[in-house]
């Protein structure tokens, strides 16, 4: 483990779909535009913005943190969500007459 450096980003996602989470155990999920899924951790004070956005296009802060070795081998990534917000460029559904 001493050969292991831990590297740590920030990562934005635009109109990604919060595709819901599980609350005992505070992971959400997420599926970017091209397709992609991410999961991750969950912190207790963001879990009313996960609830009432879940199902609907975010704008996700996460918090990537990954293992480098010398050799430039790469561990996988695990993401927090920092921040959530509802996207800005996402139309409503429904518009009131």
């Amino acid at each position: 483990l001493r050969d292991r450096k831990v590297q740590t980003s920030t990562e934005v996602f635009h109109g990604a779909i919060l595709d819901g989470f599980r609350g005992t155990r505070r992971v959400f999920y997420l599926i970017t535009e091209g397709g992609r899924e991410i999961a991750g951790s969950v912190d207790v004070s963001l879990l009313p913005a996960v609830r009432r956005l879940a199902g609907s296009r975010v704008r996700a802060h996460l918090i990537a943190t990954q293992w480098a070795a010398r050799s430039g081998q790469l561990g996988p990534k695990h993401y927090d969500l920092q921040k959530l917000e509802p996207d800005p460029d996402d139309p409503p559904l429904f518009t009131r007459a």
